[in-house]
């Protein structure tokens, strides 16, 4: 099922996609400082970390997610891999999926859902994992190696 990595993504960043092919999206953002540089990360998965804001559905197939920067409505919650009846208001989980709308409320079709809830830590440095990525992506930021 997973051919390609999935990005991370803050939920307000989905808005700033744009379809590229059927399987693939492109992330555009200004690079860092410099305002006329325009960087780009193509993909096909996103993963996403947020609270459960709501739940529709008899089978909560839908669920609202909101990070603190936006909301995205996740679908097909109902046909993951262990199911979707632990999804409840207020609890933190981690979304895998593709991004099936990016305007207005963005859209994900999910492939994977964990319940985060148990770890309190991990609300706290998801933000500092998506902001890493989108650096060392755009090579803005390079590891230092052990010995190097």
């Amino acid at each position: 099922m997973f051919d390609q990595p999935a990005y991370k993504f803050h939920n307000k960043d989905l808005n700033m996609c744009i379809k590229i092919s059927d399987d693939y999206w492109k992330f555009e953002f200004k690079s860092g400082n410099v305002s006329n540089i325009t960087k780009s990360i193509p993909f096909k998965y996103v993963w996403l970390q947020g609270y459960i804001e709501q739940t529709a559905g008899k089978e909560k197939e839908i669920a609202i997610v909101s990070d603190g920067t936006g909301r995205v409505k996740i679908t097909h919650c109902n046909a993951v891999p262990g199911g979707s009846s632990w999804l409840d208001k207020g609890k933190y989980c981690s979304v895998v999926g593709t991004l099936v709308r990016e305007s207005g409320l963005p859209e994900v079709a999910a492939l994977k859902l964990t319940d985060l809830s148990q770890n309190p830590i991990l609300s706290s440095v998801w933000p500092l994992e998506v902001e890493e990525l989108q650096l060392l992506l755009t090579e803005q930021a390079m590891p230092k190696l052990c010995g190097s």
